[in-house]
């Protein structure tokens, strides 16, 4: 006898996010996705939350992989990840924990050098010690 099993939403999302080819329709289709799987789910808004920022932290990662691929400059970088949070609903990122440490997980899994990383964070600026900091802490969890 089959048995039939209610699917996990977080596993349908992941699936369906690593199926797409490119960063930008990743990020755009995990936004709509999220919304629908927790919608069609019933999750409570708690439950919500959770999951949305589980996927803005990935696509924060995941653009800042793309970043060192493409070799782009830290402030259109940081543009990039300002389309991501609006995409997202967040109006800000810039003090919200979750964007620097995912985007310093990215760089680790890009195979970011100790100097290049160092190299980003001086391009980043000594006004905003606490995202260099969150950079630094989010690099050195996922090279671990």
């Amino acid at each position: 006898m089959k048995r039939h099993t209610r699917s996990n939403p977080v596993l349908v999302l992941l699936a369906a996010i690593s199926g797409c080819s490119s960063v930008k329709g990743s990020i755009e289709s995990s936004v709509d996705l999220v919304d629908a799987i927790l919608t069609s789910s019933g999750s409570d808004s708690s439950a919500r939350i959770g999951v949305r920022e589980e996927v803005y932290r990935d696509d924060v990662r995941l653009a800042s992989r793309s970043f060192v691929e493409q070799g782009r400059s830290v402030n259109s970088f940081l543009r990039e990840v300002g389309r991501i949070a609006e995409r997202h609903g967040l109006t800000d990122w810039e003090s919200n924990p979750a964007t620097f440490s995912a985007l310093g997980e990215g760089l680790a899994e890009a195979d970011v050098s100790e100097s290049d990383l160092e190299t980003f964070l001086d391009d980043l600026g000594q006004d905003r010690p606490r995202a260099r900091d969150l950079v630094e802490e989010g690099y050195r969890s996922a090279r671990r």
